[in-house]
């Protein structure tokens, strides 16, 4: 058998990618996964942020490695996802400084002896605090429907 023809097998399109690189990153998507979800019942912004963000790096990085083995509306469903908790991140994070300024008022309303104040700053306070609750909710339904 002549050995310098050609092979008919085509060779796969991952042949760039090894089988073990994957199954690294498998398992590193899987660690990013547990992380997002301590991050949710911890309700811990900035972890959820910043380990969303490696998540969804790795997800892009692996998939250009794949070429064309996953398809191809799967990476536009992921960064709809990632933009939508992203988002909600920042809107938690304004809820949370807000939060942070009014109860500075309130402390500042209780030491002057000020009930109206008080009592105005605490319904602010409420409304806010009552948003973030609304904002971790809508977070938590997008992530666990996605799976």
């Amino acid at each position: 058998m002549p050995t310098d023809l050609p092979s008919r097998r085509n060779p796969p399109r991952t042949h760039a990618i090894s089988t073990l690189h994957v199954a690294i990153a498998g398992l590193r998507l899987r660690f990013l996964r547990w992380g997002i979800e301590n991050a949710l019942e911890d309700r811990d912004h900035v972890k959820l942020l910043r380990r969303l963000n490696a998540w969804a790096y790795l997800h892009q990085r692996t998939s250009e490695q794949l070429d064309g083995e996953i398809p191809p509306n799967t990476g536009r469903d992921r960064s709809i996802f990632c933009d939508r908790v992203r988002d909600n991140v920042l809107k938690i994070a304004r809820e949370e400084r807000r939060i942070d300024r009014v109860a500075g008022r309130m402390k500042k309303a209780r030491l002057q002896g000020n009930r109206r104040n008080y009592e105005r700053s605490y319904l602010i306070g409420k409304i806010s605090y009552d948003r973030t609750l609304f904002l971790w909710s809508r977070i938590s339904f997008s992530y666990y429907s996605g799976r």
